[in-house]
Order: structure tokens, then C-alpha cells, then sequence
């Protein structure tokens, strides 16, 4: 029997929240590595410097990110064991092409034995940045400062709009709205149910 099952859930850097130790956990690399459930990984929309090495990127992050900054937000899912792993991964690929465009992202699949009737119990764990590219190369710090936003000149009174490559990349702050995880719960559903035979809702 399907079970639908979606969570946002936030890391916190002023929480104790480690984003490379999550990327580790969720992918099965250092102190996880002898973990046998792994079923596929991967990452995208990773900056210049990361393109070699996603693991970076959530390394320099812990390291830049605001004292009171999220430095990953992660969305667990529950995937249908009646299709195949490949089946799988393309659901996950296209919910995240969907739902995440331009956000450095790190996917990982477990496949567990449930612990009861010993069958199969596919999941997914996404994390990824609020921060999105835009086109403009930065470097690793720069990357996770606060975005140039608009302000008012002193002198003249007037608006300035400043030049975006001078802060880091903006944030998507709409993860942090209720409202949006309805939304994602939503679409969650929608796409479990274009290729599970068992139908779920997110109600």
C-alpha cells in the first residue's frame, strides 16, 4: 500500500545545523559509508568552484553562511517501491527540475528493508540552498553574503539599485512561508501519482 509522506524541514546554522554532515548522511560518504541502502545520488545547479566536488559546496557554506542563516533545506520524500529504481530516480529528477529551479541541490535514494514486513521502503532525501544562481560568477565567499539589495541614497533621497554581482546570491525566502509548503506537499502528490499505480493525497 502507497503512503504518502512529504516534510520540509530547516538546518539552522545558529541551531548547531551542519550542512556538509548532512550531504555525508544522506549520501552515505565518510562515517556513513558502510550504510548498504543507497540507491542513486546526485547533485545540481552547483556554482563554478563546486562543479567538481558538490561536497564543497556544503563545506564552504557551514563555513560563510550567517550565524542565523539556513544553510540547507530538506525535503523528504516517500517514493513508490511498485516501480523501478530508474522509475524512481526520473520522478525525483523531474520534481526537483520542477520545484527547485536554479537551487544547488544534493539528491540521495535509500531503499531500505522495512523493519516489520521486511519489504522495500524507497525514500528520498533532497537538500539544497535558498540561495539561487543567477548568472553571476562569485567567488566561495561571496557566494553567501547578504544579496545587494535597494536602499535610499542619504543625499538625494532617491532609490539605488545596486549592482547584484557586489553581494551574494539571493535567497528565495518564500521556503519560509507556510504557504509554500502547502504548495510543495501539492505538487508532491501529483507527481507520485503520474507514476505510482496507487494513488495518494497530501490531505
Amino acid at each position: 500500500m502507497s503512503t504518502y509522506h512529504c516534510s520540509v524541514k530547516a538546518g539552522n546554522k545558529g541551531s548547531g545545523a551542519s550542512a556538509s554532515a548532512k550531504a555525508d548522511y544522506i549520501c552515505r560518504e565518510g562515517k556513513y559509508a558502510d550504510k548498504p541502502d543507497l540507491e542513486h545520488k546526485e547533485s545540481g545547479n552547483m556554482p563554478e568552484w563546486a562543479q567538481d566536488s558538490p561536497r564543497v559546496f556544503w563545506h564552504v557554506g557551514d563555513h560563510y553562511e550567517r550565524a542565523n542563516g539556513r544553510v540547507y533545506t530538506e525535503i523528504e520524500l516517500a517514493l513508490p517501491r511498485e516501480i523501478s529504481p530508474e522509475q524512481r530516480r526520473e520522478l525525483v529528477q523531474n520534481f526537483i527540475r520542477e520545484q527547485l529551479p536554479g537551487h544547488p541541490y544534493t539528491v540521495a535514494i535509500h531503499n531500505p528493508k522495512a523493519a516489520l514486513e521486511g519489504g522495500e521502503q524507497p525514500h528520498a532525501h533532497i537538500i539544497f540552498s535558498e540561495r539561487k544562481l543567477d548568472g553571476i560568477e562569485r567567488s566561495e565567499e561571496q557566494f553567501f553574503k547578504r544579496a545587494a539589495a535597494p536602499y535610499r541614497d542619504r543625499k538625494t533621497k532617491e532609490m539605488v539599485t545596486p549592482d547584484p554581482a557586489k553581494g551574494g546570491a539571493k535567497k528565495d525566502l518564500s521556503w519560509h512561508k507556510a504557504e509554500k509548503i502547502v504548495e510543495i506537499r501539492k505538487a508532491w502528490e501529483q507527481h507520485y501519482n503520474r507514476y505510482s499505480p496507487e494513488q495518494v493525497t497530501c490531505r
